[in-house]
C-alpha cells in the first residue's frame, strides 16, 4: 500500500479521532495561508514547512507524522499538513505531475474477468486469527469477546471510505477503520493506539461462524479456574457424603476459602452461590433457627448445574452467563422516560442490608431498579433508613421520586436493569401526576409463565424475573418453620392459583403481617421463579390495595 493511497482516505472525522476538533479547526485555518505546491510528496514520504516548523511523514499511519514544534503529541501544524497532503492528492492528474520519485515496483496485469470474479474482503474482515492477534493484541481480543458475549450494544455503518462502529459502554465509543490501510491506521475516540474497542469492531464484523470460533478460543476457562471447579466438586461430594448434620467447622472454613479462590479465578457466580451455601451451613453449625433447608437445596442444585455446564461437553451458552461478572457493567442511556412506583428496605441472608427504588421505563419496555446496600460485617454502623434519606438520583432526593414520572436525560443502566447514580446522571423535573398506564402492565399468571419460559429457553440459567400481576384475592400467609419461609397462595383475575414464598427477615415479617391484615390486595409486584417442585412461584416485594396509589412495602412506610 502506498502513502498516497492512505492520504487520499483522510478526512476531518478521521483526523478528529486522532487529534481533536480544535486542532483540526486551527489546521484548516492555517491551511488557507499555505502554498501546498511547495510541499514535497513522494510515494513513500512527504514534507512541508509550516510556521517555520518542519513536518514530515515517512510511513502509513499517524504515528509516522512528525513536527519539530514543542507539542508533545498532535498539533495544528500536523493537522494542517495532513489536510494539505489530502488536498494535494485529491486530483490524481495533479498528483502524477508532482511526484518526484518514480515507482520501480513491477506491475501485475490482472484481467477484467479476474477482477470481476475475485472481490477483495473489506480491510476490517480479518479471518486469520494470528493476524488479528498481531494487529489487535490477544488481551484486547479476549476483552472484546467478553463484551460481545455479555450483550454490549454495537452499531456498525459501512461508509464509502471505511467502517464506522459505535459501541455503547459507559460512554459511546466510536471506532473508524478506513477502507485503505485497515486496522493498522484505524482511529478510536478513546485516543489509545491499541484498544479493545477496535477489537470489538473487528469481531462484530466477522461472519457468525467465525465469531463462535473466536469466542470459544478467547473465553475458555483458565487452568486455575478448572482447578477451582474441581476443588469445589470434591468439597460438595464430601458435603453430600457427610450430610448437613455432619458438617464440621473445618469443612465450613474450607468452603469459605473456596469462595475467595473462585472469585480470584473469575468465577463470581459460583463464588456468590457458595457464599450463600456457607452462610446456611454456618447457621446449621451454630444451630441458628433461620437456617433454610429449601434455600440450601436450591443453591446446591444450581451450583451443580453450573459446574456441569462448565465441564466439557458444555451447554451452548455464552461463558459469561455461567461464570458471572465481578462488577455491574453499565451502558449509557439518554432521554428515557421513567415511572417510579415504590421503595423497599431489605436484608439478605448473607448479611447485606439496603434499599431499592423500583421503576418502570416505557422507553426501554422493562422494569428498572436503583439500590444501595452494605455488608453488616464491613460497615456495621450503616443505617438503611438514614442512607435512604440522603440518597440521590441526579439532583433529586430518592424518596421524593416515589410515585412520580421523570426523564433521565443522561444515565447508566446495566443489562439486568440496575440504574447507576454515577457522576453525570441528569434527571429532569419529576411530575407528581400518577402514571395511569402503570395498571396496564399487570399480567396474568399465564402471560408471566409464557414470558418466563421463553426467557429460560434462551438461557436455562436465567435469574428470577420481575413482573406485576393483578390478583383477585390472596389467602393469609403461613410461616413454615422448617423452610424458614412464609408460604401461601393467591389467585389472579383469571382464577389461576399462584404459589407465594417469602424468605423470613425482620422486614419480610412486617410486610407479611400487613398483607395478612387486609383482604383488599389487588396488585402485587415481585420476583418470579420455579421452586424445588418446579412450580411457578411469586416472592412479593410490593403490594397495592384496591384504589390505593401507595404500595405496601418491606421495611418502608
Amino acid at each position: 500500500m502506498e502513502l498516497i493511497s492512505w492520504l487520499a482516505d483522510i478526512n476531518e472525522q478521521y483526523l478528529t479521532g486522532w487529534a481533536n476538533k480544535g486542532l483540526v479547526r486551527r489546521g484548516k485555518k492555517q491551511l488557507e495561508k499555505e502554498s501546498i505546491s511547495d510541499w514535497q510528496l513522494t510515494i513513500h514520504a512527504a514534507s512541508a514547512n509550516i510556521n517555520n516548523y518542519q513536518q514530515t511523514i515517512d510511513g502509513i499511519g499517524f504515528e509516522f507524522a512528525k513536527c519539530n514544534c514543542a507539542a508533545a503529541g498532535p498539533c495544528f501544524h500536523l493537522t494542517c499538513f495532513l489536510l494539505g497532503l489530502q488536498k494535494k492528492v485529491a486530483n490524481r492528474a495533479s498528483v502524477e505531475s508532482q511526484i518526484t520519485e518514480p515507482t520501480t515496483e513491477p506491475k501485475t496485469e490482472i484481467s477484467d474477468k479476474a477482477m470481476r470474479t475475485v472481490a477483495p474482503s473489506p480491510s476490517w474482515q480479518i479471518s486469520c486469527a494470528k493476524q488479528r492477534a498481531k494487529l489487535l493484541g490477544q488481551t484486547n481480543i479476549k476483552k472484546a469477546a467478553l463484551w460481545l458475549q455479555q450483550g454490549v450494544t454495537v452499531y456498525q455503518h459501512v461508509k464509502s471510505n471505511g467502517l464506522l462502529t459505535e459501541i455503547y459502554l459507559e460512554q459511546v465509543i466510536t471506532v473508524f477503520i478506513p477502507k485503505t490501510g485497515g486496522v493498522a491506521i484505524s482511529s478510536c475516540s478513546c485516543k489509545k493506539e491499541r484498544c479493545a474497542h477496535r477489537a470489538v469492531a473487528v469481531l462484530h464484523a466477522l461472519p457468525e461462524s467465525s465469531k463462535q470460533s473466536v469466542f470459544s478460543q478467547s473465553l475458555a476457562l483458565s487452568d486455575y479456574a478448572t482447578q477451582c471447579i474441581n476443588a469445589l466438586s470434591q468439597w460438595l461430594q464430601s458435603l453430600l457424603l457427610h450430610g448437613r448434620v455432619g458438617t464440621t467447622q473445618f469443612s465450613l472454613e474450607q468452603g469459605q476459602a473456596l469462595v475467595t479462590e473462585l472469585t480470584q479465578a473469575d468465577l463470581p457466580r459460583l463464588a456468590k452461590l457458595l457464599s450463600i451455601l456457607c452462610v446456611n451451613l454456618k447457621q446449621d453449625v451454630e444451630r441458628m433457627s433461620q437456617s433454610s433447608p429449601s434455600l440450601f437445596s436450591d443453591k446446591l442444585a444450581e451450583i451443580w448445574a453450573i459446574i456441569s455446564a462448565l465441564s466439557p461437553p458444555s451447554v451452548d451458552l455464552p461463558l459469561p452467563l455461567l461464570t458471572g461478572e465481578h462488577r455491574k457493567r453499565y451502558a449509557i442511556v439518554q432521554d428515557i422516560d421513567v415511572f417510579s412506583f415504590g421503595i423497599e428496605c431489605w436484608r439478605s441472608l448473607t448479611g447485606h442490608r439496603g434499599f431499592t427504588l423500583h421503576m418502570y421505563c416505557p422507553t426501554l419496555g422493562r422494569f428498572l431498579s436503583f439500590s444501595q446496600s452494605r455488608s453488616r460485617s464491613t460497615d456495621p454502623n450503616w443505617d438503611t433508613i438514614e442512607a435512604l434519606k440522603q440518597a440521590k438520583l441526579g439532583d433529586y432526593d430518592l424518596p421524593s421520586l416515589v410515585a412520580t414520572k421523570f426523564r433521565i436525560s443522561k444515565g447508566w443502566v446495566s443489562p439486568d436493569g440496575r440504574v447507576s447514580s454515577q457522576t453525570g446522571t441528569t434527571v429532569l423535573t419529576p411530575s407528581s401526576q400518577y402514571w395511569a398506564d402503570f395498571y396496564t402492565l399487570a399480567k396474568t399468571k399465564q402471560q408471566i409463565l409464557s414470558g418466563y419460559a421463553e426467557q429460560l429457553k434462551q438461557n436455562p440459567f436465567a435469574q428470577k424475573t420481575q413482573q406485576l400481576i393483578a390478583i383477585r384475592t390472596i389467602e393469609p400467609l403461613i410461616f413454615n418453620r422448617f423452610k424458614q419461609t412464609w408460604q401461601g397462595i393467591c389467585y389472579d383475575v383469571d382464577d389461576n392459583k399462584i404459589n407465594i414464598e417469602i424468605v423470613t427477615t425482620s422486614q419480610a415479617d412486617q410486610f407479611v403481617r400487613h398483607i395478612n391484615s387486609t383482604n383488599m390486595i389487588r396488585l402485587v409486584y415481585g420476583y418470579w421463579f420455579f421452586n424445588s417442585e418446579q412450580q411457578l412461584t411469586l416472592s412479593p416485594l410490593l403490594a397495592w390495595e384496591l384504589n390505593s396509589l401507595k404500595p405496601i412495602a418491606k421495611g418502608y412506610a
